[in-house]
């Protein structure tokens, strides 16, 4: 019996979103075709298969403490904004084995997560529905709980984050208006573990929510993401520079997207799936961030967005997402992306 069954025995109450998830999966019909980059693959990295995600969730959150990859809360047993968890499940490269975490104290879907100094911590995010958190929560890997920090200025779910010089940047995402709507804010304020406190910088160019954020050469990047839906995401690079306080264009993504993750390995920034109108991708691109280019690499095993993407001396952790943007069906998928050269 799968754990969703499992979930809607145990939870009768569930049930009535089981069947609207199926039921809108079927009446959209929504477009699945995958409009790609038609960008030609260029050698330069691998796929490995690792041990799966023991729980079916995405649009969670990821980080690294000493070797181990922290997979936090999500939309977990049925892919919808209703069932949220607080799960935490930790990974360790070393052994390919998986183990149970302390819980966030909240529940959280799209959140933004950072680790500096051996500390991670969660930003923002996204509660019951798209009720946006100013939260900021660190994980003390010593004591092994997680301690309540001060509050972000603006509360954002489906933000990017990114830390660089011991920092967190937390860039744009969306605040919810009413039962639907939401605003895509273009807010920058950064985070000072050492200090706990925030400030406001120069706002990110395009306001958007959906978007991701890495750090690479010196500068943080703005991804992609959209303002109004999924239907219409963007090809935008922003990049601010920490030095001088400015942002500036960079070289557009080579196709629209929104919903998935990127990581920085050494000065390349990665991209991996996400959504795409209303397809799901399965491309990997590579950013090189002096040369201001894109390419694009091999693809990935199994296309995907909603997951979350960890680095880990120097090898790419692909893991969970979702394969269809209507389906029903979570994937529980974790693919090993090798970086040649």
């Amino acid at each position: 019996m799968s754990s969703n069954l499992k979930a809607l025995i145990r939870y009768p109450l569930l049930i009535p979103f089981a069947l609207m998830s199926v039921l809108r999966n079927i009446l959209m019909k929504p477009d699945r075709t995958l409009r790609g980059s038609e960008e030609p693959i260029a050698p330069g990295g691998n796929w490995l298969k690792a041990s799966s995600l023991p729980s079916w969730r995405y649009e969670c959150g990821a980080g690294v403490i000493k070797d181990e990859i922290y997979v936090i809360g999500g939309l977990a047993v049925l892919p919808t904004v209703y069932t949220v968890t607080r799960r935490v499940e930790i990974y360790n490269t070393k052994e390919d084995r998986w183990r149970k975490g302390a819980s966030l104290p909240v529940i959280i879907h799209h959140p933004g997560v950072a680790a500096v100094n051996n500390h991670l911590y969660v930003v923002g995010g996204n509660g019951f529905r798209i009720k946006a958190y100013p939260y900021v929560y660190e994980f003390n890997l010593q004591k092994n709980v997680w301690l309540r920090k001060k509050n972000m200025p603006t509360p954002r779910g489906a933000l990017g984050v990114a830390s660089i010089e011991g920092l967190i940047y937390a860039i744009g995402g969306a605040t919810a208006v009413g039962w639907k709507a939401k605003i895509p804010r273009g807010e920058l304020e950064v985070y000072d573990p050492k200090k706990d406190e925030w400030m406001s910088l120069e706002p990110l160019p395009t306001p958007r929510e959906h978007l991701t954020a890495a750090a690479a050469g010196g500068l943080i990047f703005a991804l992609g993401g959209y303002q109004k839906s999924q239907s219409e995401c963007l090809v935008t690079n922003e990049a601010y520079n920490p030095s001088t306080g400015r942002w500036e264009k960079r070289a557009p993504l080579p196709l629209a997207l929104c919903g998935f993750p990127a990581v920085a390995v050494r000065d390349k920034i990665f991209v991996f799936g996400g959504e795409q109108g209303w397809a799901v991708s399965g491309e990997c691109h590579e950013y090189d961030v002096f040369k201001d280019r894109w390419m694009r690499r091999t693809d990935m095993p199994v296309p995907s967005y909603g997951s979350v993407a960890a680095v880990v001396n120097g090898r790419v952790h692909v893991i969970g997402g979702k394969s269809r943007l209507f389906g029903y069906i979570m994937n529980r998928d974790h693919h090993i992306f090798v970086v040649k050269g």
